[in-house]
């Protein structure tokens, strides 16, 4: 089984079945390497990040955290 898909079983435990949607499954690796790349097109430029797209402050937060945004 492929990390994402073990990825998305995990995600559907019963807590997740009681939580009111919307709600989303993340490749936070896949996040991570997108963002990467993303900065390292827009050198020596900074990302703003569009916060009113991202609206889970937990990916948010992960993002900031990371050099060039």
């Amino acid at each position: 089984m492929s990390q994402a898909a073990a990825s998305y079983l995990r995600a559907k435990t019963p807590r997740s079945r009681t939580s009111e949607p919307p709600f989303a499954v993340v490749d936070r690796a896949a996040m991570r390497a997108n963002a990467a790349a993303m900065v390292r097109r827009a050198c020596p430029k900074p990302i703003r990040l569009a916060s009113k797209s991202v609206r889970c402050l937990q990916l948010t937060e992960a993002v900031l955290r990371m050099d060039g945004f």
